[in-house]
């Protein structure tokens, strides 16, 4: 690699946060996809939007590829640099920037494992549904460029219909952002969605996230039921319930009836 673009980066990011040993590269060199393994010419760790814009106006001068990799857990060889390059992870990048309770919206960097952000929102009686099976260890950022689901993705939806606003870093160096805590906007072409289809869903190379807004809906039923409430002992899979059962049920469908509707979202209580 040009050793006068390490020397502009180490510039930028700083010479602590560059990786570019043999060993660590290989590091980097692959992703959870098997039979995919490329070396990449260096590997830097920016600690904010304008570091990463000024690293890739350097990159776009020398005509080197950007490879944006979160936690390396996808299964579509996303995060392996084909012909080299330069490897950014956003570690460094891991905050929530604004929760947004009464907009049920929150602003985190694209560092944040999701579990975290999970975990953050359910302390506030909120719920963000997509759960991808490596949750524990992928990031906001990794979610939001692959579209990661997970199990309940069948019924709320995959990452991509919680994204209410981006901020980006074109391959210009330009940083753009789009959308934002509005349920609607007529102002003009919905450029979130023209992300979601030229950056989101792009090659690696193009797009590079600095935070993503995320629609939280609350969580329905789970609090809401009462402490007395029991699930009916005599009920099996498989078995139509007896007389005694619908006298057992009747009283909680008396109570479910009563309950104030969902706030804040069309979805039905989740399963739990």
């Amino acid at each position: 690699m040009n050793k006068t673009v390490i020397e502009q980066i180490k510039h930028i990011v700083g010479e602590k946060y560059i990786k570019s040993s043999t060993a660590q590269l290989l590091a980097y060199s692959y992703d959870a996809t098997a039979n995919f393994q490329r070396l990449p010419d260096l590997v830097i760790s920016p600690g904010n939007a304008e570091e990463i814009a000024e690293v890739i106006k350097v990159c776009n001068e020398y005509k080197m590829s950007i490879i944006p990799r979160g936690s390396g857990t996808n299964l579509a060889a996303g995060t392996v640099p084909y012909n080299g390059g330069v490897v950014i992870l956003f570690n460094r990048m891991d905050q929530i920037l604004n929760f947004d309770k009464e907009n049920l919206t929150i602003t985190v960097q694209p560092g944040i494992i999701s579990e975290n952000l999970c975990t953050f929102v359910e302390s506030h009686g909120l719920f963000y549904p997509p759960d991808p099976s490596s949750m524990r260890i992928s990031t906001i950022g990794g979610n939001v460029s692959e579209n990661s689901g997970g199990l309940r993705g069948l019924k709320y939806g995959v990452t991509k219909d919680y994204v209410k606003g981006l901020q980006v870093v074109l391959p210009n160096g330009d940083i753009l952002e789009t959308g934002g805590k509005l349920a609607k906007d007529v102002a003009g072409y919905d450029l979130t969605v023209a992300v979601g289809a030229c950056f989101i869903f792009s090659t690696p190379t193009t797009k590079t996230l600095s935070y993503s807004p995320l629609n939280i809906p609350k969580i329905p039923c789970r609090n809401a039921i009462p402490p007395d409430a029991q699930a009916p002992s005599n009920l099996a899979v498989g078995m139509g319930p007896s007389p005694r059962s619908f006298a057992t049920i009747a009283p909680r469908i008396s109570w479910l009836a009563k309950l104030p509707p969902i706030y804040g979202s069309y979805f039905s209580c989740p399963p739990f």
